[in-house]
């Protein structure tokens, strides 16, 4: 996919290595608590290198990371998760074996992204959680389509806000909690632009984010009865 050979350009192995302190960031931006992940079983759709699976430290019992690179990522991931080469798609994985699933900034990479909330939905336990985040524009389809499919091809899907909790809802997830908007893209812009020096990509997404009107979507999901 053409979206797997843009994170393969993106990663520059084996320069890049994930920073293993303990990452606060999920647990301020879905508003859990401390201790949310002690003890429990973590899955996350799309396992890069810089994936929040590797900043948990030891509060999951269990952490696991599914990325169709991950053969590709393997010399420079952290042993602080377990790695599957899989699609999102097709999770090799049993119903209901974890507790908590996240799928951060994944979804819009994905072939099929209905399937992938349909696996995640199956792996997931009945009382587990779903974190979930995703860029949306406020754009008529017709643009999103033409325009960012050309401007933005690495990503498949250019989703709206709407459709976005269509997808969740058909999947039989309920929304718990959700953020949408905040200022993060300009901390990322600054990171690629001048520390990773990926000036080109850095620079485009500046562009989509002040023309183009997108915005991330931050989502905690329960399990519908």
């Amino acid at each position: 996919m053409q979206a797997q050979k843009a994170e393969k350009n993106y990663y520059e192995l084996p320069k890049q290595r994930v920073s293993l302190l303990v990452n606060s960031f999920l647990k301020d931006r879905f508003v859990l608590s401390k201790d949310f992940f002690v003890g429990k079983k973590v899955l996350e759709i799309g396992s890069t290198i810089n994936s929040h699976i590797h900043r948990l430290g030891n509060d999951p019992i269990l952490a696991v990371g599914i990325d169709p690179l991950a053969r590709f990522f393997s010399p420079a991931y952290p042993r602080s998760a377990e790695h599957i080469e899989a699609r999102g798609e097709e999770l090799p994985l049993k119903s209901e074996s974890f507790n908590v699933v996240l799928c951060i900034n994944t979804l819009d990479h994905t072939e099929n992204p209905s399937a992938v909330l349909d696996q995640i939905r199956n792996v997931l336990a009945k009382d587990g959680t779903l974190l979930f985040s995703v860029d949306t524009y406020s754009l008529p389809k017709v643009i999103r389509r033409f325009v960012l499919g050309k401007f933005d091809p690495p990503h498949p899907h250019h989703f709206t806000d709407s459709e976005i909790f269509k997808l969740l809802a058909n999947a039989r997830f309920k929304v718990e909690y959700s953020y949408m908007g905040g200022k993060e893209w300009i901390a990322e812009f600054k990171n690629d632009f001048f520390v990773r020096k990926l000036k080109k990509s850095a620079l485009k997404f500046f562009v989509a984010k002040l023309f183009l009107r997108l915005r991330y979507v931050w989502l905690r999901c329960s399990v519908m009865d």
